[in-house]
Parts: C-alpha cells; sequence; structure tokens
C-alpha cells in the first residue's frame, strides 16, 4: 500500500521537475528524497533552480544533507543557500554503494559476504532438523 503522505508530497513536488529540467539534468524523486545527476557545467544553474522553486512553493530543501559526488575530473564549487557543496567519494542510495571511480567490488563483496551469512544460517537451521 502507498501512503497517502507520500502520495500528496509527490503531487506537491511535481512542478519541481519543470523547474529542473530547463537544463540537462536527471531528476530521480522517491519518496522525500530527490537526486539530481547533473553535468557538471549545469549543476549551480540546476540549484539555482531549485533555490527559486523552494522559495515561491514555501519549502526548503536541507543544503547540509546536499552531497556531491564527482564521477571525472576535479569537483567545482557549487553553493546550495549560500553552503558550499560537500565532496564525497561514495553515496549509499537504495541498497547500493555508488563510488566515485564507478567501482563495484565493495558492493559485490558485501553481496557475497550477505549470501554467505544466509548460507551458514539456513544450513545450521537444517542441521537441527536432521536426525542421522
Amino acid at each position: 500500500m502507498f501512503p497517502a503522505g507520500t502520495l500528496l508530497f509527490l503531487v506537491y513536488i511535481n512542478n519541481l521537475l519543470e523547474v529542473i529540467i530547463e537544463v540537462f539534468v536527471s531528476v530521480f524523486l522517491i519518496a522525500d528524497t530527490s537526486k539530481l545527476l547533473v553535468s557538471g557545467s549545469y549543476a549551480q544553474l540546476s540549484l539555482s533552480g531549485q533555490e527559486r522553486w523552494d522559495v515561491e512553493n514555501g519549502m526548503e530543501f536541507l543544503p547540509k544533507k546536499m552531497k556531491t559526488l564527482v564521477f571525472y575530473g576535479e569537483p567545482r564549487s557549487h553553493s546550495f543557500y549560500g553552503t558550499s557543496n560537500n565532496v564525497v567519494e561514495s553515496h549509499r542510495y537504495l541498497g547500493l554503494t555508488i563510488f566515485s571511480n564507478l567501482g563495484l567490488s565493495e558492493n559485490i563483496a558485501a553481496g557475497v559476504g550477505k549470501a554467505y551469512r544466509s548460507f551458514h544460517q539456513i544450513k545450521n537451521v537444517l542441521s537441527k532438523f536432521n536426525t542421522f
């Protein structure tokens, strides 16, 4: 069941996409989280568009939660509500950790570790039923 509050929030912020999509950007809106994938030269323009939308709609996104993950080249300086960007090497999103080098080895290792632990838990439970 989809909570009504989440649905109403998505309807409320729906026109945010109209403001941000004026530039080359991909936007992901999931529940109360927004993710912007922006080409470096358009990042500040996107953030400025979001600030304008915030003022017009009486809402404020938290700049302290903003993270910048750079996949190529040096990070550029961007500001959101006067707060400069927080450059990170990785970001956890929907159960996966996205790394600036686009590496997958850490995610694969974590998945293998979880599978190994689950296998041993199942093996221990089944061994209790083994009467041989």
